[in-house]
């Protein structure tokens, strides 16, 4: 089951991630695309640190947010935020492997499969949304 080690790569790429800057890092978040390009997870600890693991290349970029990410980000990645987020997550895990518009979202509430289309709540998608615009600019420079 690929979307099982997708989370699992997501949960070791923030532990590394964390390790990298401060032992008292701890991971915010990490997103993860399996079915379309670009293919591949980035994780996000609290220091401002991040990973972004290229599936295809099968290569890693390490960085820092810029100091207006950590900003933008911090209201995304709240717990009642990522709560409401998660209460629109399928219940089909199965199809982040293989639909395009699907993410599996990995934080302190557990793992999920999001597909973007079919969010029905404007504020959850809103913030999917961000994570994802967040993800496509570290795999564009990645690159």
């Amino acid at each position: 089951m690929r979307s099982l080690g997708a989370a699992a790569l997501l949960v070791a790429s923030v532990s590394a991630c964390a390790s990298d800057r401060d032992a008292n890092s701890r991971r915010l978040f990490g997103l993860s695309q399996l079915a379309t390009e670009p293919q591949g997870a980035l994780a996000v600890s609290d220091d401002g640190t991040y990973v972004f693991t290229d599936y295809s290349q099968e290569r890693e970029s390490r960085g820092e947010l810029t100091d207006a990410e950590r900003g933008a980000l911090k209201p995304h990645v709240s717990r009642s935020a990522l709560a409401r987020m998660y209460a629109q997550a399928t219940p089909d895990g199965q199809r982040c492997q293989t639909q395009s518009g699907a993410y599996i979202v990995d934080s302190a509430l557990g793992s999920a499969c999001f597909v973007v289309d079919e969010i029905a709540d404007a504020e959850a998608k809103s913030r999917l949304e961000f994570l994802i615009a967040l993800y496509v600019s570290k795999a564009a420079s990645a690159k």
